[in-house]
């Protein structure tokens, strides 16, 4: 999914107003309830959520050797998505979540896209907490299990296996996806690995500046397979920007880094806006 420069830059600058203009009003509208902010850009947290959360995200996503998994975990793109969501505790352990998706003047030029879908949350490990509500240090272990349909209209199911570690400022994610897609040109299984090593760096009261490194391998398998149906193992690692504001419900994270596939090595990385509300 090659595209110049000029074309890029066209897509996303057709699609932010709008998506700014979405953000803002969100923004405007949303009670003042605490929700914890992202700590990486491309790989997930294995933290557990609040009892009950909404979350709009704007992700853009830029790659120049293939599609990447860096815009939204159930898409390969780049350009332009939006996300809305939200997740509801039914104990502290299980939650249950649901999405939306739309991507603006995508790379196909289709115009808006939609999408959607849903998943259960197991949290297996999670570190106790205190009166106030903060999390102890600790490790996180959880299983997630994704149904979704994708923007051109496939079927996907994926499970999802979310480890994570907190000491003071240090904090340690991994993934594991293992997602079969309903498609015609597609591998029997694709295997997605998310990595995130990420310090904070500065804070003032519940906001805060973290610098890390993050990883994102896809399309795994082919590596022992050499089944390439949708273009081979993918990689992509940058140095990754995250600050937590406006009482850790608005999170800003950039990502900017190298992408190397069969179709050689190129820019890659992510810039996402993420409101709980």
């Amino acid at each position: 999914m090659r595209n110049s420069s000029s074309s890029w830059v066209a897509r996303v600058s057709r699609a932010l107003v709008p998506a700014l203009l979405v953000a803002s009003s969100i923004v405007g509208l949303a009670p003042t309830a605490r929700a914890d902010g992202r700590q990486f850009v491309l790989a997930e947290d294995a933290r557990s959520p609040g009892a009950v959360e909404g979350i709009y995200t704007l992700n853009v996503g830029v790659s120049g050797a293939g599609a990447l998994r860096f815009v939204d975990p159930v898409v390969a793109r780049e350009g332009v998505v939006q996300r809305a969501g939200a997740q509801v505790s039914l104990t502290p352990w299980l939650a249950l979540g649901a999405f939306g998706l739309a991507e603006v003047a995508g790379a196909s030029g289709a115009g808006v896209r939609t999408a959607g879908g849903g998943y259960v949350s197991l949290s297996v490990l999670r570190p106790r907490a205190e009166d106030g509500g903060e999390a102890l240090d600790g490790l996180s272990l959880g299983v997630q299990v994704w149904a979704s349909r994708e923007l051109e209209g496939g079927f996907s199911l994926s499970t999802w296996l979310n480890a994570g570690y907190q000491r003071r400022a240090l904090s340690l994610a991994g993934n594991l996806q293992l997602e079969k897609r309903f498609a015609v040109l597609a591998d029997p299984l694709d295997v997605i690995v998310r990595l995130g090593v990420s310090v904070e760096v500065a804070r003032s009261g519940d906001d805060g500046l973290r610098l890390g490194l993050e990883y994102v391998g896809q399309d795994l398998e082919d590596l022992i397979e050499h089944e390439d149906v949708e273009g081979g193992a993918l990689h992509l690692i940058a140095p990754a920007l995250t600050a937590v504001l406006a009482d850790r419900r608005l999170s800003v994270g950039v990502a900017p880094g190298l992408v190397a596939g069969a179709r050689g090595v190129g820019f890659g990385g992510r810039l996402m806006i993420a409101y709980a509300f």
